[in-house]
């Protein structure tokens, strides 16, 4: 018996080490630094997949990205044929949730980091009322040029996954 407990205070032991490393820093590499996605940003559409979703994709998107601390603000054009859609979104990376309107649905988004990738999930409604859930993945690329928002969407019916890749237009 005796044996049996000094093993289970050593594994004791072991895990209460384990779990104060990351707070020493000993074992882990320099902390991830998190990528600024200010700037404007335009789809390249010969590069972008959008699965199900390539018969209504549109034309041009530009993405104009305003990330400030914990805050992210974006303003999006869309042109197909000649409509135009236009959307303000925010975004926060500090635990806050944010609703949005995009084409009259609403939505609710949560964000997170996930190393060097922002994470966003949002809760929202097709125009059918069929709930659905999006989680967005934005990566910047070494060079601070592309931007690739990687995106799994879910409802009832459908879940498909779709990548959108935007060239910098500006800083």
């Amino acid at each position: 018996m005796r044996s049996l407990n000094s093993g289970r205070n050593l594994l004791l032991g072991l895990f209460a080490i384990a779990l104060t490393l990351p707070a020493t820093g000993l074992g882990n590499e320099a902390p991830v630094k998190k990528p600024n996605f200010s700037g404007e940003w335009r789809m390249v559409k010969d590069k972008s997949d959008f699965g199900h979703f390539a018969k209504v994709t549109p034309d041009s998107i530009v993405q104009t990205i305003d990330h400030r601390k914990e805050t992210i603000s974006v303003h999006v054009v869309q042109q197909r044929d000649k409509a135009k859609g236009i959307s303000d979104l925010i975004y926060y990376t500090d635990g806050r949730d944010s609703i949005n309107e995009a084409n009259g649905r609403e939505s609710k988004s949560h964000c997170f980091w996930d190393g060097e990738t922002l994470v966003i999930r949002s809760e929202s409604h097709l125009s059918n009322g069929e709930p659905s859930v999006t989680e967005i993945r934005w990566t910047l690329s070494p060079d601070k040029n592309t931007l690739t928002m990687t995106s799994h969407v879910e409802t009832d019916h459908i879940q498909d996954d779709f990548k959108m890749v935007l060239a910098r237009a500006t800083n």
